[in-house]
């Protein structure tokens, strides 16, 4: 199971949208015999996402993106 796009508002963080979402994402996964969910990509400098992430359990794993032809950061603005 791969969990792509998600998106939250702070303000609201109080009403744990997004773990219930993945809790039940979790749930249905698992009822559907899957066995491993990917949680999805989450840039490095994202602390509090990456806490939200690891606090299920995850396990992190790098991924390296290459470009042809090679781009810069602020060519890709």
């Amino acid at each position: 199971m791969v969990y792509k796009y998600g998106c939250s508002d702070e303000k609201f963080h109080h009403l744990a949208g997004m773990p219930f979402l993945f809790w039940k994402l979790i749930e249905e996964s698992k009822a559907l015999g899957a066995e491993q969910i990917d949680f999805g990509r989450t840039d490095m400098d994202n602390d509090g996402l990456v806490e939200f992430k690891d606090r299920f359990g995850t396990t992190r794993q790098r991924l390296t993106y290459y470009r042809y032809p090679e781009t810069s950061r602020e060519q890709m603005r």
